[in-house]
């Protein structure tokens, strides 16, 4: 993935978004020449495609931006926070996992003469979504990122319990009835998240957050 200017993180963000609508609004147009037996089957698959766009979107927008950043090319010291502890994560992981001080004092020994070296982000698995998009995992993913949470805590109940509980229901088989109408209001939260979600990568690159 070849994203160096907020122009090219743009582009990329408004394909992934435009094929993504079009597909949600192909299902949602369906469902009003579709008989009852065949709208209660379409509104089961309906949900799942929902929440594929919703992992989907979130985690290759994520990755895009994490690129964005990477490319770069800046020296740890001149990021913020969020992308340094990125950098670390492997060294972070292993020096939490064991009480061995040497380890402990390796890793900060580390941040304080590495921070002037070019920062290694590893866009490709930055971004773990854990194929389960909870609020949790996704408080997680805009922790990474760097991005504020307050402008999606009102929409917690509504990912984990009307999105991902049921899909999953659907989704490992068991029996959920989806009414027409939280449907159709699913469709429009969603849009509107991802939405959301597509305009703070993009403030955050014309912003330069990712700059300490």
């Amino acid at each position: 993935m070849k994203i160096r200017s907020i122009s090219e993180l743009s582009e990329f963000l408004d394909g992934e978004l435009s094929w993504r609508k079009k597909e949600l609004t192909a299902v949602k147009l369906m469902l009003g020449s579709l008989r009852p037996h065949e709208r209660r089957a379409m509104l089961r698959a309906g949900l799942c495609l929902l929440y594929a766009h919703w992992e989907g979107f979130v985690e290759n927008a994520a990755t895009s931006y994490v690129t964005y950043v990477s490319n770069k090319g800046l020296k740890y010291s001149e990021l913020a926070p969020n992308f340094v502890a990125l950098g670390f994560r492997g060294q972070i992981k292993e020096a939490g996992a064991s009480n061995r001080p040497s380890l402990h004092t390796e890793l900060v020994a580390r941040l304080m003469s590495d921070l002037k070296d070019e920062a290694s982000l590893s866009p490709n698995t930055a971004i773990n979504t854990a194929s389960n998009l909870n609020f949790q995992v996704f408080e997680e993913v805009l922790c990474v990122l760097g991005l504020d949470k307050t402008s999606y805590l009102s929409k917690k109940a509504l990912i984990d319990e009307r999105l991902v509980r049921k899909r999953n229901e659907v989704a490992h088989g068991r029996y959920s009835e989806i009414e027409e109408d939280e449907y159709l209001d699913l469709h429009s939260n969603l849009i509107d998240m991802v939405d959301l979600f597509r305009n703070d990568l993009e403030n955050a690159a014309a912003t330069s957050a990712w700059r300490i």
